[in-house]
């Protein structure tokens, strides 16, 4: 009968060794990269809302800035009892301590031009009328502050914004407005020093989308809309209102894949939207978890060594008994097995020992009681050979005598 072919224990124990420490620490180390991910990724999220939230203050100040300048002039100045030429003066001083002004415009109740100060020349310089909707002077009569939509202007090719403030007496009483054509291109410098990481950036749009201030100057000229990119029509759409948690993994401004959000201004009507390239900004995970897998694959060839290494010692002694039978049933019964183990390995060896020196002690007796039995079978052989002989005689001496007879 063929023999079946065993598997080495060795090998069998070494398996199992490294089948149970790579689940094991398969299962930690899953467990380690995704809680490291997630705090990483609530770090970025916390990171990216205070980014957001200090652009959208920062074009927001800029924005309040000139408001308040032109409340400060109308309050201070006394604009709604003050003579003409004093209401000129301000103005021209304002416009001269304020850089982003272009025009400063004072109209009266009637929304008829008063006094106007400009920076371009007699021919260039137009009635703010034309830029203002008929729908929007009703905030003016109604004391309010008026932040119209950005335009392009013709002649610059630059993004303007009207601001426009109501000009009141002590009875709070609406005596005109101080009307002030800002540049926006001030804002472009503002945003783009806005450090987010290496390669991020930040831009403003307003509520229909068109970009207005961002690091490509061209782009904000060409009056481009922005609906195509997820953050910007969340905005626009109104499904993102407020600073919102977390933030999108989506296609930006570039094409490329970033981590996005995005901050309103709440007035005027705009929002600041930040990207970050998502290997920058997924950086510090990517690294956690190449160390994370590096340490795992150490690990791993280190279990390997040590399930060998365990194995060995434990069928070690097995492996002496294994070989000690194989003399034994080859007739070698002055085997002895070396103990080295103190445990049920190294009993089982003891005990084999026993057996091995019963045994011997069983086959020296079995050998005496065979030499005495082959002692008697001589001794009978020869008794029975004797008698023979003897008969045989007898048997020859009486066939003499009847002979004789």
């Amino acid at each position: 009968m063929k023999r079946r072919k065993s598997q080495s224990l060795n090998v069998t124990l070494a398996l199992a060794f490294l089948i149970l420490f790579a689940g094991i620490l398969l299962i930690v180390s899953s467990l380690n990269i995704f809680f490291n991910f997630r705090s990483q990724q609530r770090l970025i999220s916390s990171q990216h809302q205070l980014i957001a939230e200090g652009a959208a203050n920062a074009v927001k100040i800029f924005i309040n800035d000139k408001i308040n300048v032109l409340n400060k002039t109308v309050r201070i100045g006394g604009m709604a009892n003050a003579g003409r030429e004093e209401k000129k003066l301000l103005i021209e001083r304002l416009l001269g301590i304020e850089f982003s002004f272009r025009q400063v415009v004072l109209f009266d109740t009637l929304w008829h031009e008063t006094e106007r100060a400009s920076r371009l020349s007699h021919s260039a310089s137009k009635a703010l009328l034309v830029d203002i909707g008929k729908g929007e002077y009703s905030t003016i009569e109604e004391g309010k502050e008026l932040i119209c939509p950005v335009y392009i202007d013709k002649l610059s090719g630059e993004p303007m914004l009207i601001v426009a403030v109501p000009i009141v007496d002590l009875f709070n009483e609406v005596k005109g407005a101080l009307v002030a054509e800002v540049n926006l291109k001030f804002m472009w410098d503002l945003i783009e020093d806005i450090k987010i990481g290496r390669q991020g950036f930040a831009y403003v749009i307003d509520k229909q989308g068109y970009l207005l201030a961002f690091k490509d100057i061209s782009r904000v000229l060409k009056r481009e809309k922005l609906l195509h990119v997820k953050e910007v029509n969340e905005f626009v759409t109104g499904s993102g209102s407020g600073y919102k948690e977390g933030f999108h993994i989506a296609k930006g401004l570039e094409g490329e894949l970033v981590v996005t959000r995005h901050a309103n201004l709440g007035s005027p009507d705009w929002a600041v939207c930040i990207e970050l390239p998502l290997i920058e900004a997924y950086a510090s995970i990517i690294e956690g978890a190449s160390m994370s897998f590096a340490a795992m694959l150490l690990s791993f060839f280190l279990a390997i060594g040590a399930g060998f290494y365990f194995s060995k010692r434990i069928t070690r002694p097995l492996i002496s008994l294994r070989d000690g039978t194989k003399k034994v049933s080859e007739g070698r019964l002055n085997t002895k097995i070396e103990i080295t183990s103190r445990n049920e390995i190294g009993e089982l060896a003891e005990s084999f020992n026993e057996m091995i020196e019963n045994l011997n002690k069983t086959t020296a007796s079995r050998d005496a009681l065979l030499g005495k039995v082959k002692l008697y079978n001589e001794q009978l052989e020869k008794m029975v050979a004797d008698k023979t002989r003897d008969l045989m005689v007898a048997h020859e001496e009486l066939v003499k005598k009847a002979e004789v007879l």
